[in-house]
């Protein structure tokens, strides 16, 4: 039985079955509702103003500007520093989800972003995205980096942290920049150099003193111009004989080195497969 015709309004008809027109009308607004979905889903970037006064980055302090005045931080957004802050920014109130963290505009080109907790109950988390962009030149180190989908540095600059990144899963992409610290197990893989460009990555080992072993599998990406380089520099004593022990697929060439004042060649005890070229 057929619904019948709205005489109040003849332009309001009964939808028939089988009434492609309705139905194209039907998809298109859904795929409309699915797009605008998405675009709020996306991340927002928050600038940092510090306005607060505390200087602590978390879910309760409004030192952020997201386009609308000061608000407190907003989970799983992108995170900017445009210029050196006033005072030392910390981590505080838990797990802060950041997307993108940029800096910028640093003027004596370090900048320390700490916690306020002493027990690591203060730390970051990476989602999404999960990239860290640092512009050459300057430096960048964090607390306790967490997460799961991995994290990628670019922008030419250094980044370090002052807790390792052993909390850090899901693999370590290096497409420009230096990473300064050791990698554990638990990281994942680690990967050098983007697909495309000429840019330079570097994972710098440097002050770790001792004989330390790097187990992740290690991947140099094809594609990039650039230079993919292993670099090991102890700052005390002389003779740490460090170890990659994970697995090497060389797609591009890898330049592997130790500086300073070690001496000792470094021992590759993985597999080497791929048609870059090992350099020593």
């Amino acid at each position: 039985m057929q619904d019948a015709p709205d005489r109040r309004n003849p332009h309001r008809q009964p939808i028939k079955e089988g009434d492609t027109t309705v139905e194209r009308t039907l998809l298109l607004a859904v795929g409309l509702l699915a797009l605008s979905l998405h675009i709020l889903a996306e991340a927002a970037t928050c600038t940092w103003t510090g306005a607060a006064g505390d200087n602590r980055w978390s879910t309760l302090s409004a030192n952020w500007d997201a386009g609308a005045g000061n608000v407190v931080w907003p989970q799983g957004n992108d995170a900017l520093f445009d210029g050196e802050p006033a005072a030392p920014v910390n981590v505080s109130n838990g797990a802060v989800q950041f997307n993108q963290l940029t800096v910028q505009n640093i003027a004596d080109g370090a900048m320390t972003i700490g916690k306020i907790s002493g027990n690591d109950a203060d730390y970051l988390v990476a989602v999404g995205d999960a990239t860290v962009n640092v512009p050459t030149g300057t430096s960048l180190t964090l607390p306790r980096v967490g997460g799961s989908v991995g994290l990628t540095l670019r922008g030419g600059g250094t980044l370090t942290t002052s807790r390792e990144f052993n909390y850090l899963s899901g693999g370590l992409n290096i497409l420009h920049g230096t990473l300064q610290r050791l990698p554990i197990a638990g990281n994942g893989t680690v990967t050098l150099l983007d697909t495309s460009g000429g840019n330079d990555p570097r994972l710098f080992m440097r002050g770790v003193n001792s004989s330390w072993i790097m187990p992740n599998d290690l991947v140099v990406q094809a594609g990039s111009t650039g230079t993919a380089t292993v670099e090991n520099q102890p700052t005390t004593g002389s003779g740490f004989t460090p170890t990659l022990s994970g697995n090497l697929a060389l797609n591009r060439a890898l330049t592997v080195k130790a500086t300073g004042t070690q001496t000792l060649a470094m021992t590759l005890s993985g597999t080497i497969a791929g048609a870059g070229d090992l350099i020593l």
